[in-house]
Parts: structure tokens; sequence; C-alpha cells
């Protein structure tokens, strides 16, 4: 296994790699598990001051959107997901925050062909992991490659993603946008093996769940660590997850 591991929002790969540091602990103790991490594709200076102590040092990075970094509220963000009616879907959730906005191609293909274009230089990359913004576009990659193939017969490299936290991913829409991809608006479905590390107590945990929703359910499995939209980093979590993501793979991939 050599797994692509993409950040969250407003953080780094090195960041990155220290916060997942006892989960990568946990897999190599099972085996021969390489990880590999990437910055994303534009530097965004994190909203305020209050932030490091979350995002850690500079430089920080994103993967989409606008550089301008209070156009994403995590505090309004989470208030409007706990105002949602009880009752209604994952996916009406992700409507009620952002409506039907879409990203405009320059905001989201420069991130997308960087970590394709990353992939073509690493061959023996073979799966993807992404935290937060980070499983977006995960998603999205693995979403692309599998319409490259199908429209135009190129290989696909990755056959697993893991996501914590994850946000569901985005694909070209018919007026050159990216737009989210929900179940209950398109029919496809992501059709390799995925794990989705979900924490119960995460105000953003109905993004966890629509990203799960878009996958092939005979190939998707959700672990629930018990946290909130964090990493996990206590022993005993790390360690169950480690053996239970491994497992999937070891035996859903062929």
């Amino acid at each position: 296994m050599k797994i692509l591991c993409l950040h969250g929002a407003f953080n780094s790969a090195s960041t990155f790699q220290m916060l997942l540091r006892p989960l990568m602990d946990a897999f190599e103790q099972l085996g021969s598990v390489e990880f590999v991490f990437l910055d994303g594709a534009r530097i965004s200076p994190v909203p305020d001051a209050k932030s490091f102590a979350f995002f850690g040092p500079p430089p920080h990075f994103r993967w989409f959107g606008s550089d301008d970094p209070t156009s994403i509220d995590f505090e309004y963000r989470s208030s409007v997901m706990r105002d949602v009616p009880r009752g209604r879907t994952p996916e009406d959730k992700v409507r009620h925050v952002f409506g039907d906005a879409a990203l405009a191609r320059q905001a989201y293909e420069p991130a997308l062909a960087r970590v394709l274009d990353f992939l073509r230089h690493q061959p023996d990359i073979d799966g993807v992991l992404g935290y937060s913004e980070g499983g977006s576009m995960a998603s999205t990659v693995l979403f692309e490659e599998k319409r490259l193939f199908e429209q135009e017969g190129r290989p696909r490299q990755l056959k697993y993603g893991i996501f914590i936290g994850g946000t569901p991913g985005m694909a070209y829409a018919k007026n050159g946008t990216f737009k989210f991809l929900l179940a209950d608006e398109v029919e496809h479905r992501l059709d390799v093996t995925t794990c989705h590390l979900v924490g119960c107590n995460d105000p953003f945990i109905h993004y966890s769940i629509a990203s799960y929703n878009i996958c092939d359910k005979e190939k998707a499995f959700i672990f629930d660590h018990g946290g909130g939209h964090n990493i996990p980093r206590d022993k005993r979590t790390v360690t169950e997850l480690a053996l239970s993501i491994k497992s999937v793979v070891e035996t859903h991939v062929s």
C-alpha cells in the first residue's frame, strides 16, 4: 500500500503529516505501508490569528476556492448545519449550506491537475487519503479517474480511498463549472473501495455521510471514531482503525 495524503483547508503537507503520525505508526506496525504528502494548489492565509492554534504554522494551503480567507466561516457553517430541521437528508443539509453553488473551473482545475500530475509521476501510489477539504479533493480525483477511463479509456491508478471527516467530491457540470456530487442528484456512484472515518460529534458529519452516500454501498465502509471534526490520535482508536482499514483494502481490492 502506498497512499497519497491530502490535507484539509488552511493546512499543509508538513502539518498534516504531524497530525496523521499516530495513524501512520499504527499502519506501519501492520506491514509495508508508505504515506506520501502533497501541499494544496494555492497558498491561503488563515482567517484570523486565533486560527493558528487549529491550523498550525504557515504556510497554509487550500485545494480550491476563493483567495479570500474570510470566504469560509467555520463557525457560521457549523451553526447553519445545526439549524437544519430534523428529518432532512445529508444531501439536503449540504444544499442548505451551499445552495446551488458551483465553482468556476479556474478555482478547481489547477488542484485537480496538480494531483493527477503528481500521481502520473508516482505510478506505485495505489490509494488516496483525504481529510476534510482534502477528502473532497480525494473524492474528486477518484471520480475524475473514473470519468477518464469511461470516456477516454485511460487506466485508473487509484484502487481505494480513505476519507477522514470528508466532504463530497465535485465533478464537471454541463455549464463548465464544478459542482458537488450528491446521491439524490446523480445516478453514478464511486465504484472503488472506500473507507469513511466519521466522528459522531462532528458538526460537519452530514458532509461525511453525503460523501459516503455517493459511493457503491457494496464497497464503502464507515467507521465512527467517536470524536469531532478531527483526526483520531489516541492509540487504541488508531490501532483499531488501521486494522479495520487494512483488512478492508486487502479483502476488497484486487
